[in-house]
Formats: structure tokens, sequence, C-alpha cells
């Protein structure tokens, strides 16, 4: 059973992928992959009782965000006159969240199955490095299929290499440590070519933040090699920085314009969701 969710860990990222989106009869395949672990989930909380890490303020916080995420598309929802609130793509995504915190909080009931879920993570992005890579060589410029965008796929990937940092840590395993290396370096390859400026800006401050904390000189070299590696090898995302075309100068206006009627909104609804009342 916990191989099924190391499988589902592992085709997370992949949310346009042709394989795990085809269908079986209303659902994708990842989606009736989650539906069997939630009933699974399900018969073994029933049978050996919900696990302690479901009151511990982690997973209480989180809880409390997504609910209080679906309560904010529920009003705002209702203020736009939808026709059902249960088709929202807020409120199914947030649902699916709090599935997900269930079968992780039931399913990795000790140290070791941790462990490895994040091995699939660090897995999961290191292969999705490779697709970056060919779609790069297949000469696109800006490749993130198939996580839907490249700045998505820059999101997990420095989502990814941190945890491969901290497990590095206390992994004495050469085969492993070669893994996680390798997984890594394909993060990053990939998070290069995928022209991310806040992918890049990212890794920067990752990069200087976890140097200044290191206290050994090979880790602080490592890390200064990264960035000056990354500084001659990521030149989409220099150059969309320093010489922004139409299109990125249009992006950075978008987001702007997003972020100060999101604050808007936020300031005016601050309780029950950003509804468009106030736009």
């Amino acid at each position: 059973m916990i191989w099924l969710f190391y499988v589902l860990v592992l085709l997370l990222p992949f949310q346009e992928h042709y394989l795990w989106n085809s269908t079986i009869g209303p659902l994708t395949v990842i989606k009736a992959l989650g539906l069997v672990l939630l009933l699974l989930a399900v018969l073994r909380a029933l049978v050996h009782g919900m696990p302690r890490l479901w009151n511990s303020l982690t997973a209480n916080a989180l809880f409390f965000f997504v609910v209080w995420r679906a309560l904010s598309y529920v009003f705002a929802d209702y203020a736009l006159g939808g026709e059902s609130i249960f088709t929202t793509p807020g409120v199914a995504n947030a649902t699916s969240a709090l599935m997900l915190l269930f079968v992780a909080l039931v399913m990795l009931d000790t140290e070791e199955k941790l462990r490895r879920t994040m091995l699939m993570c660090i897995g999961s992005m290191g292969i999705a490095g490779l697709y970056i890579i060919r779609q790069y060589l297949g000469g696109d410029l800006r490749p993130g299929w198939p996580f839907g965008d490249p700045n998505y796929y820059a999101l997990y990937a420095m989502m990814a290499v941190p945890i491969a940092f901290g497990v590095l840590r206390t992994e004495k395993r050469k085969l492993y440590r070669l893994g996680y290396y390798g997984c890594i370096a394909l993060c990053l390859t990939g998070l290069l070519l995928s022209g991310s400026r806040s992918g890049f800006v990212t890794l920067i401050l990752f990069a200087v933040v976890t140097a200044v904390r290191e206290k050994g000189t090979r880790q602080k070299v490592l890390l200064a090699g990264l960035v000056a590696a990354s500084l001659l090898a990521a030149p989409t995302a220099i150059l969309r920085i320093t010489n922004p075309t139409n299109s990125d100068l249009e992006s950075n206006y978008l987001h702007v314009a997003f972020a100060k009627a999101a604050f808007a909104m936020m300031l005016n609804n601050p309780m029950l969701g950003v509804g468009p009342s106030a736009a």
C-alpha cells in the first residue's frame, strides 16, 4: 500500500503529462490512484486509529489554511452567482489537498517511510529535469511541459533542491548520495534551461543563505561554485532580467497589477475571501 503512495508522489508534478492524464472512465490515472489511496487510508485509519501527527501544529495549520481557502472560493462563487460551489476549481483543489494530507498522515507512520517519500520527491524532479533538457534540445527555449508552465517547474525544483541538501546531511549510503547529487544536478540544469526569472533568483538566494549558514569550508566552496556556474549557465533568465522583451514587460505589469488587486481585495474581505466586491 505504501508503494502506491510513493508512486503518487513520484507522479504529482507531471500535471500535463499525456499518460497520467489519460482517462479511466470519468477519472484520470492520477486521480484514480489518489482515490484508491484515499479508500485504503480510510480503512487503515478505521483499523489502527488516526496517527498522532494529525494533532500536530503543522497538520492543524495546514487543515485550517485549506478550509479557509475553500471558504474563500465558496463566498466568491456565491457573490458571482455561480451555479454550484462544488464545481468551483478552488474548492476542488482545496478538497484534494485535504485528502492528500489525510493520506500522508495515515501512510507515513515511520521515519523511514518519510525518508523514502522525500526520496521520491527528489527523484521525481530529477526525472522532470530530463524532460526539460530534452525539450530544450528539441528547440524550445522556455521548456515547461509536462508541468503546465516553466515557472511551475521552477517552483517544484526549488522545493526539491533544499530537501535534497537536507537529506544529504544524514545519508551515509554512497549509492543514495550519488543519486541525490544526480537529481540535484538535473533539477538545477532544468531550472537554468527553463529561463524562469523567479526560479533563478530563488536559486541564488538559496545558495547565498545556505553558504552563510554552513560552517564547513567545503560546503561554502560548493555553493559558491553553484552560484558562479548559475550566472554563466542561465543566459535566458539573466537576459530576461537585464533586457526584457515586450512579452516579459507585459508579464511584469500583469503580475504587479494582479498583486495590487489581490492585496486590495484582501483588505476589503479579510475574513471570508476575496469576492468580487472589491474588484
